[in-house]
Parts: C-alpha cells; structure tokens; sequence
C-alpha cells in the first residue's frame, strides 16, 4: 500500500513537471512564471496543511493541469483572433498585455484559496454556557 503512494506522488511530480514543460513549449513564458507562482504560493504552507502528502500532491498537480490548460486556451483565443489575412490588431495586443496577468492571478488565487480551505486544520470551539 505505501509503495502504491509513493510512485502516485512520483507520478504527479512528473504530472507537475509536464504542466512546466508544455506552459514553457506550447504557450508562452509569462505563463510558465504564472505556475511557477502558483507552486511557490502552494508550497510555501504545504507543510504546515492537513491532509495526506499524497493528497496535497493530487490538489497542487490539479492546480497546476488547471493552470496550464487555462493558459493555453486563453493564449490560443488570442493567436485565432490575429489571422494571417488580418493586420495584427494593435488594440488586442493592449487588452491581451493588460488582461493576460489580471486573469492568470484570478485562477492562481481561486484555486490556491480553494485547496487552503480544503486543507485548513478546523478549530474546534466549545460553546460556552450562557445563563
């Protein structure tokens, strides 16, 4: 049972590693730094969260698939609108350098918030007796 674990926790470091490999091939550099982000955001409280390692391994490999896939069709929605046929548009270009990072820190920050609150440790609180 500990050996099935251990290669799942190698399979998603290689899961997280790829997602880093094809931001950095397929789409772009600012969203390769995007998931670099992320991850430091993520391991920066990995040990101080609940749960198994296992399952913090599973949450931040998603994060990071997440990622990767939002990148890629934002950077392709792009690359569609600017034809071959058409001038590049100037005024895309403007809303893609201005949206690009203000989009990539809604889902780093939604997503890394979600695991936090799936990981926090709960504190009990014990009523106290009013009269």
């Amino acid at each position: 049972m500990a050996t099935n674990k251990i290669l799942a926790e190698i399979l998603l470091t290689e899961i997280i590693g790829l997602c880093f490999l094809t931001t950095y091939f397929r789409v772009d550099n600012q969203s390769t730094v995007t998931l670099l982000v992320f991850n430091i955001l993520f391991l920066s409280v990995f040990l101080q969260l609940a749960g198994s390692g296992f399952y913090k391994m599973a949450l931040l490999a998603a994060g990071n698939m997440f990622g990767t896939v939002w990148n890629y069709c934002f950077h392709q929605l792009l690359f569609t609108a600017v034809t071959p046929s058409t001038p590049p548009n100037m005024a895309l270009n403007m809303f893609y350098t201005v949206a690009y990072p203000s989009l990539n820190s809604l889902w780093v920050l939604a997503f890394w918030s979600l695991s936090l609150s799936a990981l926090c440790r709960p504190k009990l609180e014990v009523p106290k007796n009013v009269p």
